[in-house]
């Protein structure tokens, strides 16, 4: 049979349909991977990855990180969730800490949930409006200068994408073949990646069966085998390895009535500008862009629900951002952190937003009118973002946890203290990943009497500080050790 001359082949078609999102991948990744910064932000969560990783790797107990959880405080929790540590074990065993590999692992799984996300999109959307979405999430200024972070949220989105990915290829095999089911299984096990990243990624599963409930009146044969797989890993992880309940029923049980109102009206429009920012003195252009990308969400998301088409994704972030009412968002460093792996979402919610118009009977639907406000608007958002990142430091990080003054306390705990002593430290998991020992923290705005109490009861023999010891414990610590940024003081008494 002879092949029509004008007929792309397999091979070409792919190509032409990918040309333009591989392009912006390639683009966003370059980016990345030649700015990122030398050392690493305080902040622990980052080291207790590497905790559980080295813990993974001996084949330890796999909360014993050496961190000593501090029940009245709970600002730091027990542990974290197993998956993105596994991802770190290859870097876990030397003998130095290098943060610039596991730099680079987090921008590949910001790539590659920009390429899933993108081959969600596509079938819909086009390959143009799939790279101006990774243009507009790449090149957006918060989640670039997160990347100096090895922190859990990039992993967290690409096993998301790759559920929502996974989900929309189950709902069609349900088209093709009803009796199958791969693509169920595989969906399974997608949620529970994205769980076993970050606990919030639970909520795919809800949000798959309210997808399902709300278009189709029914569970679709896909949910209940995502859920086959799903709840028994889920259910086995929280026995073996990590549990959310005690940390999860310490922060309900002090949550302000107030809380979900002010996130709300107070928190949640802040955070949705934060991420449209531009630098001065365009400061209204990236308030303009905010505000129409928030108006085309909302359009778009009402004209889904109007014709009863919300999606896993939809239906996700309405979760998410529900669930997120219970949160001190304004505690978090930084406090974008927790919408971070939504604004992706967001931006595909925008960009469906403006695509609605086809369906509009009016001069808005004309074929060339949607593309160009979607380049319109995708030129005003990165005019914006470009003159933000212009502002953003891009030097060595200078309040390192790798800077001269911190290894300069790493040597000393490690040479002058015991093995089995136990030191209070504001950031203990670093001080715990560093040195060996175990490591707590106060509780934040305790009393002298409380704090002393909670030193004598986990045995503790060293306070570190930054700078000098407050009058009224003087009679209590003696002074070890000092440099510019911190100091070491000897527990002498405990009254």
């Amino acid at each position: 049979m002879t092949r029509n001359p004008t007929e792309r082949s397999p091979g070409r078609r792919l190509i032409a349909a990918w040309w333009p999102i591989a392009l912006a991948l390639l683009g966003v990744a370059v980016l990345y991977g030649t700015t990122l910064r030398e050392g690493h932000a305080w902040g622990g969560d980052n080291a207790m990855y590497v905790l559980h990783a080295r813990n993974i790797v001996a084949g330890q107990d796999y909360a014993e990180t050496g961190y000593i959880y501090n029940e009245t405080s709970a600002r730091l929790p027990r542990s974290y969730p197993p998956i993105f540590p596994l991802l770190l074990t290859p870097w876990a065993t030397a003998p130095e800490v290098d943060w610039a590999p596991m730099k680079l692992l987090t921008v590949a799984c910001l790539i590659a949930a920009l390429g899933f996300l993108a081959g969600a999109e596509r079938p819909q959307a086009g390959r143009m409006e799939g790279a101006a979405l990774v243009a507009l999430v790449g090149l957006n200024p918060i989640l670039w200068d997160f990347k100096d972070n090895v922190l859990s949220e990039f992993p967290f989105l690409m096993f998301l994408c790759i559920a929502l990915w996974a989900a929309q290829r189950s709902h069609r095999e349900a088209e093709t073949n009803p009796r199958g089911n791969r693509w169920g299984l595989l969906l399974g096990v997608f949620i529970y990646l994205a769980y076993g990243t970050r606990s919030v990624g639970a909520l795919v599963l809800p949000a798959l069966a309210a997808a399902d409930l709300f278009g189709e009146g029914r569970l679709e044969r896909r949910t209940w085998l995502a859920a086959l797989v799903f709840v028994p890993l889920a259910v086995a992880q929280n026995l073996a390895l990590h549990s959310e309940a005690g940390h999860l029923i310490y922060k309900l049980s002090n949550l302000q009535s107030m809380l979900p109102l002010e996130n709300l009206f107070i928190h949640y429009p802040r955070l949705f500008l934060d991420f449209w920012r531009s630098a001065p003195p365009m400061e209204l252009l990236g308030t303009t862009v905010a505000i129409v990308a928030f108006l085309a969400l909302a359009v778009g998301l009402a004209g889904r629900a109007r014709r009863r088409e919300l999606d896993v994704l939809d239906w996700y972030v309405l979760l998410s951002l529900a669930s997120y009412l219970l949160i001190r968002l304004h505690d978090t460093s930084p406090p974008q952190r927790y919408w971070i792996p939504l604004f992706p979402l967001f931006i595909v919610q925008v960009l469906r937003g403006i695509r609605s118009l086809e369906l509009k009977p009016s001069s808005w639907g004309r074929p060339l009118l949607v593309p160009a406000l979607i380049g319109g608007f995708c030129a005003a958002a990165l005019f914006a973002f470009g003159l933000q990142i212009a502002t953003l430091e891009r030097n060595s990080i200078t309040q390192s946890i790798t800077g001269p003054d911190a290894q300069e306390l790493y040597g000393f705990v490690r040479s002058k203290t015991q093995p089995d002593d136990t030191l209070i430290f504001f950031e203990p998991r670093v001080l715990a990943l560093y040195t060996g020992r175990k490591t707590s923290e106060f509780r934040v705005g305790g009393s002298r009497e409380e704090w002393m109490s909670y030193a004598e009861s986990i045995d503790a023999r060293y306070w570190v500080r930054p700078g000098g010891l407050p009058e009224s414990y003087r009679d209590s610590l003696s002074m070890v050790f000092a440099n510019d940024t911190f100091s070491v003081f000897r527990f002498n008494r405990y009254h």
